[in-house]
């Protein structure tokens, strides 16, 4: 089929992407993880720009993901520049040496960007407050610092600061 053009300034045709098309395809993030896929696309109403995406997750929350962490966009996925720092919960947190300190329960981010603040590792009794200056890597795992001495907050703490409430 071929083209009528009415366009200024804006890209040929060739060279934008059918947002149509794009539901139901792939969000992987930028280690290839698949993230889920797009349920919805967002766009600003009043200068008409893409402004981020909602990934569906089967059972879980969906995830409102902005363009500043999109990587790439074409008609099969949208491709991030960034491991989606929610996605941590759960995983396995271990010292450059080994040690294994148990797994993350919490991700504490900065607002609502994917900036980690800290992450709480919980293992048996233990919990451990580990700031991001203290993490190395997040692959499968979480990999911390060899010389870390992570703040551990006991069962007795945690009680007796919600008794002050």
């Amino acid at each position: 089929m071929e083209y009528q053009y009415v366009i200024k300034k804006e890209a040929h045709l060739d060279r934008t992407v059918n947002i149509k098309k794009l539901i139901g395809k792939r969000v992987i993030s930028k280690g290839g993880t698949v993230i889920g896929y797009v349920s919805e696309i967002r766009v600003n109403s009043n200068n008409l720009q893409l402004e981020g995406v909602v990934v569906d997750r089967n059972f879980e929350n969906p995830i409102y993901i902005g363009k500043s962490y999109f990587s790439k966009l074409s008609q099969n996925s949208v491709i991030l520049n960034v491991e989606l720092s929610i996605l941590v919960n759960g995983k396995k947190v271990v010292t450059l040496d080994g040690k294994v300190l148990g797994r993350v329960k919490k991700v504490n981010r900065r607002g609502n960007t994917n900036e980690i603040e800290s992450l709480v590792v919980s293992s048996f009794w233990r919990k451990y407050l580990i700031p991001s200056s203290e993490i190395k890597q997040i692959m499968a795992s979480v990999q911390i610092k060899h010389k870390h001495d992570a703040t551990k907050i006991y069962l007795w703490k945690r009680l007796k600061q919600n008794s002050n409430l």
